[in-house]
């Protein structure tokens, strides 16, 4: 029996084509909060048991998915993601994940060429709700819209809520940072825009009026205020601004 070579090369690339699991790009550039309340996302593709994913998101929030046991590689940029425009053509993936849904994704999308889908950003209604006080959002949670971009795969919900991995090297220990095995409330201090922090004089007004003992979050931007949040109650506030990366804050 006589099998040609042409014949050969096209059943195993038809073959290589069903056993590869198809590679997709999700792209979510900030911010810390933003790129945890994805991880329903990343998670549903992976247990569909047929895609490798591959996340896309700016340097500094590397730290987020860095350990994420679903997300086969990180590509990162500093300002704008065409900085690394040849490296993901080169993964020819098989379709794009927007949940970014700005200028910068949408542009990348295009440059990628190939099958993409994104989710309703609503940023009319959101602007109406700010600007004008006028609440015409639907009853509907940001992660609900997130999968809105994932009707076109198969994927599966399970219901379980958001993801954070810490890695074995920055899981806190309780006594190196005199914790006690109790609960404690957190406290983040920073935030990516000034209009979404809370104002010091809130701040200790909050603490000044909690039960329990409280863990002040931040980076070393954020030390200066966590210092004087915890001279002001010192019995029950423990400043770890700039003190902790991302991942140490998470454990």
């Amino acid at each position: 029996m006589y099998i040609s070579l042409e014949i050969f090369e096209s059943f195993f690339t038809h073959m290589k084509a069903k056993i590869a699991p198809k590679k997709i790009a999700v792209l979510r550039f900030s911010s810390i909060g933003d790129i945890v309340l994805i991880s329903p996302i990343l998670r549903a593709l992976y247990q569909a048991n047929q895609y490798e994913i591959h996340f896309v998101t700016k340097r500094s929030f590397a730290m987020v998915n860095i350990h994420n046991k679903y997300v086969a590689k990180q590509h990162l940029f500093d300002k704008d993601p065409r900085e690394i425009l040849k490296t993901l053509k080169e993964e020819s993936f098989d379709f794009v994940v927007d949940l970014q849904k700005n200028i910068r994704s949408n542009r990348l999308r295009r440059l990628l060429q190939c099958p993409t889908s994104t989710f309703p950003k609503l940023n009319v209604k959101k602007w109406m709700l700010v600007n004008l006080k006028l609440d015409v959002m639907p009853d509907v949670h940001i992660v609900e819209r997130y999968f809105e971009a994932l009707q076109s795969l198969e994927h599966e919900r399970d219901g379980a809520g958001l993801d954070m991995f810490v890695g074995p090297e920055n899981e806190v220990s309780l006594d190196e940072y005199g914790l006690e095995k109790e609960a404690y409330i957190a406290v983040v201090l920073g935030a990516a825009h000034f209009t979404k922090r809370i104002p010091l004089s809130i701040l200790a007004d909050i603490l000044g009026k909690t039960e329990g003992k409280v863990a002040l979050i931040g980076g070393p931007a954020e030390a200066k205020i966590g210092e004087e949040l915890a001279n002001l109650y010192p019995a029950k506030t423990i400043n770890f601004c700039g003190r902790t990366n991302l991942q140490q804050s998470a454990s």
